[in-house]
């Protein structure tokens, strides 16, 4: 199968459209709404080094009230907690820990997926509504979680 996008034309065989995919990829505070401007990462679950694949949890963060509109939040001030998995593989690397229980705006960078390709673009990942608490341990924590 090909593909052409009116300037190249791409051979999209299996084996050459997961070369067009593997490239490493920036973590960043996802936008988990249109109107999400912050958040604030509670847990971190990698450390620089581990290898994650799809479906790992990386961080929880706790979601500016602007996530969810006005008139559907629970309360005027709601901040839901966030499971954040990704959906790439590769190692973790250049983890910023230190953003750890401070508000960050969307798209902040906050570590890498190294696949040992160069990077290009943005991590894909899902989001859960997760419970938190910080007193439980690291490992193997995530909480109960809803699907969006």
């Amino acid at each position: 199968t090909t593909y052409n996008n009116n300037r190249h034309t791409y051979d999209m065989s299996p084996f050459h459209r997961t070369l067009l995919t593997r490239m490493s990829r920036r973590i960043t505070l996802p936008a988990l709404s249109p109107t999400h401007s912050q958040g604030r990462i509670l847990r971190i679950y990698p450390k620089n080094g581990t290898d994650v694949i799809a479906y790992d949890p990386i961080f929880v963060v706790e979601c500016s009230p602007d996530m969810v509109t006005e008139g559907y939040r629970e309360s005027p001030n709601a901040r839901p907690i966030m499971m954040i998995d990704t959906q790439e593989e590769g190692v973790v690397l250049e983890l910023k820990d230190f953003y750890l229980n401070q508000w960050i705006p969307v798209g902040t960078e906050i570590g890498i997926i190294d696949d040992g390709d160069p990077i290009d673009g943005e991590w894909t990942w899902q989001a859960y509504l997760d419970t938190f608490d910080e007193n439980e341990e690291d490992e193997g924590n995530k909480g109960d979680q809803k699907a969006l």
